[in-house]
């Protein structure tokens, strides 16, 4: 390959991470800061991963969600769906959304990590590895995972 062939690449990944920054900080910008299960950027991944939600632009650079690639739009209107109502709907559709029933008084403290509890996944993905430390994409697929089979409770 030449040395021209080769920067187009780069430049391409480049661009191509960018926008995927781009569209992961505005995503980011739809979910609430508090009450969530997990920490924001586990929701988006889970959110990405597990009901195929992104988002995307139209030609005037307006974001709006995709579902699996294809743009979610209201059936009445047919125009897009807002990103923020469609994400906490969604959020609370895939209970990722804390039930707070209130609180009996005492403490946080979780002690030892549980089986089957988020802490024991946490600390379980990083013996595997820095690929598999919390936030990014595998761990994000085996959290997933242990939702779908009930091996995590949340």
């Amino acid at each position: 390959e030449t040395l021209e062939g080769e920067f187009k690449t780069y430049k391409n990944g480049q661009t191509e991470k960018e926008t995927r920054t781009k569209k992961d900080t505005e995503l980011l910008t739809f979910l609430p800061t508090e009450g969530l299960k997990v920490n924001q950027k586990i929701t988006l991944s889970a959110l990405k991963a597990e009901a195929g939600i992104d988002l995307d632009y139209d030609d005037k650079g307006k974001s709006f969600i995709t579902v699996r690639g294809e743009m979610v739009k209201d059936s009445k209107t047919l125009q897009p769906i807002e990103p923020k109502a469609f994400i906490e709907t969604q959020l609370t559709s895939l209970e990722l959304i804390q039930k707070n029933n209130g609180g009996g008084g005492g403490g946080d403290d979780l002690g030892d990590a549980k089986a089957g509890s988020y802490d024991a996944l946490v600390k379980e993905m990083k013996q595997k590895g820095s690929e598999y430390e919390e936030g990014t994409q595998k761990f994000a697929e085996e959290m997933n995972k242990r939702i779908n089979d009930k091996t995590l409770v949340m």
